[in-house]
């Protein structure tokens, strides 16, 4: 009798846990959320997160088109000042934690800089050109794009001190979007009129990575491997994001129900963050990785109420930072693996 009554009691607290497991969503989930930034008070604009877990954000209170370029990580915030009168324009955070953007001054003229360490570089010197700085590799080659006066945008990197262009034979527009630390660069370059496709350049060549059928490709990141993402054209007039590794495209696909996907990060494990939408614009972030694309709403706890709506970026360590909506409100995510740090 006391064996049975032990068994019912074991019994009914299982069927307590299950549902406090299905109903509030605790443990089941693979990432934990916090909330770094919220449009309550503030408009935030998400522009990636480092190795280290550090994020970088530009933001602004409501009202006041006065923005602040900050990185935010779990133990500070620093904020990120241009070093004269320009205005300072930040592009994105390399995953070694540099900040890299461009310097606006009041003659129209434009440097690059790059931010590490709380200490401010200039990348080059003021220009009559809007530069775009993609990245740097160890070697402080950089790789940018120069857009001219004239309407003619072209990709660059930068190799003993003299800026050479880059791009596809097929035309004269290109940029960079991306460059690992090994200098390889990715970006986007004309092959024919109106046609543009991702391209990737070691160094000495420059290589069509075509598309997935479509007429034009994107290339949005690189990885230590040389592993590409992007987003490409399919018949029908859609689009799907892509993996570009050992001379294959590959494509993502698209969360059950969507029809166009687009990958914005990726790390070095492969793993690839982006957004998957469905015809009526509906976004929800997606993580691509051993092969499926998962929606990130379905690998957080369900209690929380926060939709994930674009994956911005990746970092090594599996942490994800993202744009989300919450109680009626645009808010900044970081997502981190339930069982790290």
């Amino acid at each position: 009798m006391k064996k049975m009554c032990l068994f019912l009691l074991c019994v009914s607290i299982s069927f307590v846990l299950s549902r406090l497991i299905n109903e509030l969503g605790y443990f089941d989930h693979k990432y934990r959320v916090q909330e770094i930034c919220t449009s309550i008070d503030s408009e935030c604009i998400l522009l990636g997160i480092s190795n280290s877990g550090s994020v970088l954000i530009k933001y602004c209170k409501k009202h006041v088109r006065n923005f602040k370029t900050i990185i935010w990580n779990m133990s500070s915030t620093t904020t990120v000042n241009s070093p004269d009168e320009s205005e300072l324009i930040p592009r994105k955070i390399l995953k070694s934690d540099v900040v890299i953007g461009s310097l606006h001054y009041l003659d129209n003229r434009i440097a690059g800089f790059r931010f590490v360490q709380n200490k401010m570089e200039y990348l080059c010197s003021r220009e009559i050109s809007l530069l775009d700085i993609a990245g740097c590799d160890r070697q402080n080659r950089i790789a940018g794009t120069q857009h001219a006066f004239h309407g003619i945008s072209q990709a660059f990197q930068t190799i003993n001190g003299k800026r050479e262009t880059i791009g596809l034979s097929g035309g004269k527009v290109s940029s960079a979007e991306a460059v690992n630390d090994d200098g390889m660069v990715v970006g986007t370059g004309q092959v024919d009129a109106g046609i543009m496709h991702a391209f990737l350049y070691n160094g000495a060549i420059t290589q069509d990575l075509g598309t997935l059928g479509g007429d034009c490709s994107y290339a949005k990141d690189i990885n230590s491997t040389g592993s590409v993402t992007g987003v490409s054209d399919m018949p029908g007039g859609i689009n799907h994001a892509f993996l570009y590794e050992t001379g294959v495209m590959k494509d993502l696909g698209v969360l059950p129900g969507d029809i166009n996907s687009e990958a914005a990060s990726l790390n070095d494990l492969g793993q690839v963050v982006g957004r998957s939408c469905s015809s009526g614009s509906f976004n929800r972030g997606f993580l691509f990785s051993n092969g499926r694309m998962q929606d990130l709403n379905k690998l957080i706890p369900r209690n929380l109420e926060y939709v994930i709506t674009n994956a911005v970026g990746i970092n090594n360590s599996g942490e994800i930072v993202a744009a989300a909506e919450h109680n009626g409100y645009s808010v900044v995510v970081l997502l981190s693996p339930a069982m790290h740090r």
